[in-house]
């Protein structure tokens, strides 16, 4: 009987083992439920708040907008995820999935219309290497430059301008570094535009007003490059847009004429600063290059222009290009000399309208050229101003070197 007792006894105690082993079962299951469910929800919830975050941002540069609310996702993704966990607890305590990685886009590009100013660039600034006074270019209507107009050679650009660039810029929100700035600091002398592009979004703005003032001794908003070494040979390709219509139309000026494109020479020590050996112009409704040389240790305007050194192509009429993009491709290899074999062909939208191949293109100096671009209107800075405007824009795109 006592016997019988005890195996109760045991038997009794055993089922209440049992049960307390289940409910710590049930209770280690609840727990690791609890933390796979609060992991999961962190996870997702992280997705919620990470995702809109990154949209606002582009939103703040892009103006109002329509927003998708992805965090309204993530909590469907959630509840799902909650509920397949609940349902498979047991089958899942051994595996947690890794979160998937997020990776943060680089901020849009603003898609508007209106003019995006630069406010801090790495691009230097002021005064080149060598301080710059520019005379006044030879001008097809009040100097003794001979005038032509040059043969249009119906040809593609050469192969010679397929060669990699060691130079490219694009302006989209940035200035290559290896720019200078020669212009006033005014906020419309140079921006980012988005109203005008030719691949990526935004061009560069140039602006120059009658009232803006002097830089370097003349009425100039440029950009520049560090000269080269003299005697090399390279191809230089850029797109301008010369504004048509409304407060920016690029109207014609009669009586004035502006370079929007140049190539400057260095002077040696002891030499005065010249024109430019190189330089693309507009004026009275057309396109105008300019190019002066001298093999003399130095040279000045006046011995060219004695020595008949100076010379002017018209390159045809602007009107019809006003309003769309211009390519404009200078193949050059400079020499001052004919026995230098220097190379002069100029392309515009890849077709070739000048070839002076053989004839001298720059000054005889120790240090190369240096391109720039920009507006620089010298009629402005002279008493006898008869021009007409008291303000320009012009954009650039894709400037390349090769």
């Amino acid at each position: 009987m006592k016997t019988l007792q005890r195996l109760k006894a045991y038997m009794l105690m055993d089922e209440v083992v049992i049960r307390r082993r289940l409910v710590m079962k049930k209770s280690l299951f609840f727990g690791i439920a609890v933390v796979i469910v609060a992991t999961i929800a962190i996870v997702n919830f992280s997705h919620a708040f990470v995702i809109p975050g990154q949209h606002l941002a582009s939103v703040a540069r892009t103006g109002p907008e329509k927003v998708d609310a992805p965090g309204i996702e993530a909590r469907h993704s959630t509840t799902k995820v909650l509920n397949k966990v609940l349902n498979n607890v047991q089958q899942k305590i051994s595996h947690i999935a890794s979160p998937k990685a997020v990776v943060e886009p680089v901020s849009p590009k603003p898609e508007t219309d209106d003019i995006t100013v630069n406010v801090a660039s790495s691009v230097k600034n002021s005064v080149p290497p060598q301080t710059v006074n520019d005379n006044v270019p030879a001008n097809a209507a009040k100097s003794g430059a001979s005038v032509s107009s040059p043969k249009t050679v119906q040809s593609a650009v050469s192969t010679s301008q397929n060669k990699s660039p060691i130079f490219f810029d694009s302006f989209e929100q940035s200035l290559n570094p290896k720019w200078y700035l020669e212009m006033p600091n005014n906020t419309y002398s140079w921006s980012f535009s988005h109203k005008y592009a030719i691949d990526g979004k935004s061009s560069l703005r140039v602006e120059l007003r009658k009232s803006d003032p002097m830089v370097q001794g003349a009425k100039r908003a440029e950009i520049y490059l560090d000269p080269e070494r003299p005697l090399q040979e390279h191809t230089y390709s850029f797109s301008i847009l010369l504004p048509q219509g409304g407060d920016e139309d690029y109207a014609t000026d009669p009586d004035g004429s502006e370079i929007v494109a140049q190539w400057h020479n260095t002077p040696d020590p002891g030499e005065r600063w010249t024109n430019p050996p190189l330089a693309l112009r507009t004026f009275s409704g057309h396109w105008y290059l300019d190019r002066c040389w001298d093999d003399a240790p130095l040279s000045s305007d006046a011995e060219m222009a004695e020595k008949g050194n100076q010379a002017s192509y018209d390159l045809g009429s602007y009107l019809n290009d006003k309003g769309k993009w211009v390519k404009w491709t200078f193949h050059v290899k400079w020499g001052w000399l004919p026995s230098q074999q220097p190379i002069l062909e100029v392309y515009k939208d890849g077709v070739r309208i000048l070839d002076l191949d053989g004839e001298p293109n720059t000054t005889n100096d120790k240090v190369g050229v240096y391109m720039k671009l920009g507006l620089y209107k010298w009629d402005w800075s002279q008493s006898d101003d008869t021009s007409i405007l008291a303000r320009r824009v012009v954009y650039y795109d894709d400037v390349s070197i090769r």
